[in-house]
């Protein structure tokens, strides 16, 4: 199936009315592996319908650049707020402090939509934590106390197991 991969800088525009599902791969990218490029792989073997990956992995970054730095920020917040479904992947092999904060950032996002702000876009979010990840319960526990103000639970799930999480993700590709 065709799917379409877009990439830093280039330009984020999701119809609000789509319904083709939009996904951000928000995890880890510095000292991680290139899950990105894998989790992609396997979304083109097993989903049927097309959908809009986000990856925010760009191959020129230099964090030393601030104009790319604030470039590449922007960029990611502008694309967060667009998607109807958002992962977050942590690596073992750093604490994610971005990821970390742009997780608490979604989860509030959700939890306003529920609460009935205005403007605001539903999503799903499902996290995965790589066993070893050293905030393990700190994940778990801010999720844990989101997750108990919200009706209906659904739309935020966290899996130990990678392929948990990848068939819970097709599914909502799919469906």
């Amino acid at each position: 199936m065709y799917h379409t991969i877009i990439t830093p800088p280039g330009s984020v525009q999701i119809d609000r009315n789509s319904q083709v599902r939009s996904i951000f791969l928000a995890g880890g990218i510095s000292n991680c592996n290139d899950w990105q490029s894998d989790l992609i792989t396997e979304i083109h073997k097993w989903v049927i319908k097309p959908a809009i990956l986000i990856n925010p992995r760009r191959d020129d970054f230099d964090i030393s650049n601030k104009a790319m730095t604030e470039e590449q920020i922007k960029w990611e917040f502008n694309a967060l707020r667009q998607v109807r479904i958002v992962t977050f992947y942590f690596c073992k092999e750093t604490v994610c402090p971005i990821t970390l904060f742009e997780l608490g950032g979604t989860l509030e996002r959700v939890k306003n939509y529920w609460e009935g702000s205005p403007g605001l876009r539903n999503c799903n979010i499902l996290i995965y934590i790589e066993p070893g990840y050293i905030r393990t319960d700190d994940v778990l526990t801010q999720v844990h106390l989101f997750r108990e103000q919200m009706i209906d639970k659904k739309y935020i799930q966290v899996f130990t197991k990678k392929a948990s999480f990848e068939l819970a993700l097709f599914d909502l590709l799919d469906n």
